[in-house]
């Protein structure tokens, strides 16, 4: 439906043609998936207890991983990307990282995004699972993750 409000009341709205009345099913079935990948854990549940538990393993989900650097994109392999915001530092290269690039891995344009690569393969390799950053941050901590 579409209309004011429908998303968050019981107003009435507007079918969304093609898609109104459109039915369809899907199976669930076991994972073939192995090793560190979550989808071979089975589902996250919460058991009471203060850590989520994979519901397949019986393992505890422990979070491992780093909240910083938000600005990870503020990446200057990326085309047209610019800091608004000098003083809160450059464009990161990743250079360190290059290192931690493997053959078969992305990169684009002669060899551009290596480091960045290279950065994400080094986080996995030590463990971690989880990290966050800033998809577009205008006006933000860097004000260096935007396209025009």
């Amino acid at each position: 439906m579409k209309g004011k409000h429908v998303a968050v009341s019981d107003a009435k709205g507007e079918a969304m043609k093609p898609l109104d009345g459109q039915t369809g099913v899907f199976t669930v079935a076991p994972t073939d998936k192995t090793g560190r990948d979550f989808r071979a854990k089975g589902r996250l549940q919460y058991v009471g207890k203060h850590h989520l538990q994979f519901a397949g393993s019986q393992h505890y989900f422990l979070k491992a991983g780093p909240d910083s650097p938000e600005t990870l994109l503020a990446f200057s392999d990326f085309d047209n990307t610019s800091t608004h915001k000098p003083d809160k530092g450059p464009l990161k290269t990743w250079a360190p990282h290059v290192g931690d690039w493997k053959p078969g891995d992305p990169m684009w344009r002669d060899g551009k995004g290596k480091g960045l690569i290279g950065a994400l393969n080094y986080l996995s390799e030590k463990g971690v699972n989880a990290f966050s950053f800033l998809s577009y941050n205008v006006s933000g901590d860097g004000d260096n993750i935007w396209r025009s």
